[in-house]
Formats: structure tokens, sequence, C-alpha cells
């Protein structure tokens, strides 16, 4: 890419790195570590090549992760896949991702790396994401029953995914139950309106533009 003339490089990274330098580097996938180690590798791999620009986009939980992820409409009644009710999320609307990645492919923000992290403008817990879905999609037949980690785990396994990627989803979910770091999550909220010019998308808004997806 480099050789072919290309510059500017935006990566869509993770939140659930929080470094930078020596210690991006020293990131293992030890500990339920996969998820950031394995964005890690990959800007390191863009910072190695020496790209005279790079931006790292680091947005937290996707607005859209509860349907795409944690929703089983295959069962009747469909069921919402809970493992932690008081996980906190930020739910971040994909568009805004999206939008804040053009305006710096448009407008690089800085020479060299910039990171940029990126958060959706209210915190809930995973219990009151469910109650929020089903209170503006109409879907109150959804079954928000936990489920254990262990039947977690055996259910990624029955998908084929391997168990150390499995365990280091479970870890992260249950690293959310700590919540966000201030200043970090404002700072998160913040940057979608830096650089889009709008205020980050409200999940109840989300859900509003997307509500005849759930309508299956």
């Amino acid at each position: 890419m480099r050789d072919s003339g290309v510059e500017h490089v935006v990566f869509l990274s993770s939140y659930t790195i929080r470094s930078e330098g020596k210690v991006l580097r020293a990131i293992t996938p030890d500990n339920n570590q996969w998820i950031p180690y394995a964005h890690a590798q990959v800007e390191i791999n863009i910072e190695d090549i020496g790209f005279p620009y790079f931006t790292a986009l680091r947005p937290a939980f996707f607005a859209s992760n509860s349907f795409n992820h944690y929703f089983d409409s295959s069962v009747t009644p469909p069921r919402a896949t809970i493992i932690f009710e008081d996980a906190i999320f930020d739910n971040i609307a994909p568009e805004d991702i999206g939008a804040v990645g053009g305006a710096v492919l448009v407008e690089r923000p800085s020479d060299g790396k910039e990171t940029i992290y990126l958060c959706g403008p209210e915190l809930r817990t995973v219990k009151e994401n469910w109650e929020t879905i089903m209170a503006f999609t109409g879907r109150t037949d959804i079954d928000m029953t936990p489920i254990s980690p262990a039947k977690f785990l055996q259910a990624l396994d029955a998908t084929g995914l391997p168990s150390s990627l499995a365990n280091g989803l479970l870890g992260t979910l249950e690293e959310m139950r700590n919540g966000f770091q201030e200043p970090e999550y404002q700072i998160g909220v913040a940057n979608v309106e830096k650089y889009t010019g709008r205020k980050a998308t409200k999940f109840v808004d989300y859900l509003e533009a997307h509500k005849a997806q759930w309508q299956i």
C-alpha cells in the first residue's frame, strides 16, 4: 500500500486498547486479552510499515452489537444473550464511527499517528439496554433470562470459535462490569462532535432508525 502511494491509513481499532508506544507493544494475549492484543498487532504493523499518517479509531461498544451478536431469533421465544446484567456499555452508533472515519480521511487530524477514542453519549447496563430495546421496538417477547459464563462459552464453542477468543470475549464482558473510566469516557463522547460537527447519536435514536430490523 505504501509503495503504491498510500499516505494515510485509518484503522478501526478497539477501545480495549488504552496505551501507546512501548506499552502498546507489550500487550500479550495472556489473561484473556485477545481482543486488545489482536487490534494492537495491527496498529503496530501499520506503525512499523511507516505510513506518513495513521489514524487509529478506538470505539467502545457498538449500538449494533445487541442485534448482531447477542440476539437469537432462531428460538421461541427469541432470546437476548445476557451473561452479566450489570455490565455497562455506551452503545456508540456505527454511523458515528463511520462519520468520524470519513472526516479524518478528508482532513487528517495531525502528522504521524493520531489515536481517537469514540463513545456513545449514554451509559446503560446490559439489563437496561434490553429493556430499552424492548420498549422502543415493541419486542416484548424477548427472553432476558441470563445464562451462565459456562453456557456462553459452550455456545461459542459450538460455532467453532477458538477457546482463546471465546475466553477473551467473556473476559471483556466481565471487565465491563467495572464501567468506564473518567475522563476517558467523556473524551470519547466529545470526539464524535469534534470530528463530525454534531453530537453523538443517542441509543434510542439509533434504535428508532433501525427499528425495522427487529421486526422479524
